[in-house]
């Protein structure tokens, strides 16, 4: 039995290092630099998406496309349902954000991106609350993913 996992794994390395993966954002370099980040409103939000745009936040590189954001991000936490007695059991939180990308002063993307997530009530308000922090995050992070293929499809497509 244990000659055959022996070929098995062998053959499963040499397929996965001879097809020519690479993670995607790991290889691809990009022709961008966002230079500022505009908002309305610099709340908890705007600096946790700041932060996941960090890697394109660079110094004035000459040969870059200067990139201007301006991001306004909200949330919105509802109820989905409750029991009979009118506690909540399940909540929607949902992440918007308005974001237009300027390119030399020209609007090249106007786009609302909107991230969703359904999660159950939990017992300890602590837990909630951190639950809810680690759900935001991730949502963000998710939007910061989003805004980042926006600006090189439009950058790829402009040249």
């Amino acid at each position: 039995m244990r000659n055959i996992y022996k070929p098995l794994i062998f053959f499963s390395v040499f397929l996965l290092c001879s097809c020519g993966y690479t993670p995607l954002y790991k290889s691809q370099k990009v022709n961008f630099n966002i230079t500022e980040i505009q908002t309305n409103n610099k709340n908890n939000y705007y600096y946790l998406f700041k932060n996941s745009l960090k890697t394109y936040i660079q110094d004035n590189q000459s040969n870059l496309i200067e990139i201007v954001l301006k991001v306004n991000l909200s949330k919105n936490k509802r109820i989905i349902s409750k029991d009979a007695k009118g506690n909540p059991l399940v909540f929607s939180l949902e992440i918007i954000s308005d974001l237009q990308i300027f390119e030399d002063n020209e609007l090249i993307a106007d786009k609302k991106i909107i991230k969703k997530f359904k999660y159950n009530n939990r017992s300890n308000i602590f837990d909630l609350n951190r639950y809810e922090e680690n759900i935001e995050k991730n949502l963000i992070k998710s939007i910061s993913e989003d805004v980042i293929f926006l600006i090189s499809k439009n950058t790829v497509e402009k040249q």
